[in-house]
């Protein structure tokens, strides 16, 4: 297998055809292989068509009860992953997928996190990854925090 680029984007919504082709474009360019977005703002069952010949496997979900939400893992055309399981929560904010990449098991898992109690949320879903994952995780998302080491 070639070798894998990995985008996590925070996209501010994508329902315009123009802004995503705009980002497909982009992507290609870059040769992106898998492709995690934050905050899609995708309406519940009314995800469009996002552009496939260069992004033929994608999953997403969204809140049934707000478009303000919304997690999307997409795969190029030349990444065989065939799902074996996926979990979702309730408020469109997570996504883990589970499956094969040739004969290895991995783990792909987008999160966005809420502006406030970050952490607390964090370390939920976290603790909801590390019980459902298998083989290794690849962590993607927006945790509307900064990162940083702490030395004591």
């Amino acid at each position: 297998m070639a070798d894998i680029n990995i985008c996590t984007y925070n996209v501010r919504g994508l329902n315009s055809p123009t802004k995503r082709n705009h980002l497909f474009s982009l992507l290609k360019n870059k040769k992106v292989s898998i492709l995690m977005l934050q905050e899609t703002h995708f309406k519940y069952g009314k995800v469009p068509r996002l552009p496939t010949r260069y992004f033929s496997t994608s999953f997403h979900h969204t809140n049934p009860s707000s478009s303000s939400k919304g997690v999307s893992i997409a795969f190029h055309k030349d990444i065989p992953f065939q799902l074996e399981t996926k979990y979702h929560n309730l408020d469109g904010r997570v996504l883990f997928l589970k499956g094969k990449l040739g004969s290895s098991t991995y783990t792909f898992a987008n999160i966005y996190a809420p502006n406030s109690s970050q952490i607390t949320c964090l370390l939920k879903m976290l603790d909801k990854l590390q019980a459902f994952a298998e083989g290794p995780i690849v962590l993607g998302g927006d945790f509307n925090l900064a990162l940083h080491l702490i030395i004591n």
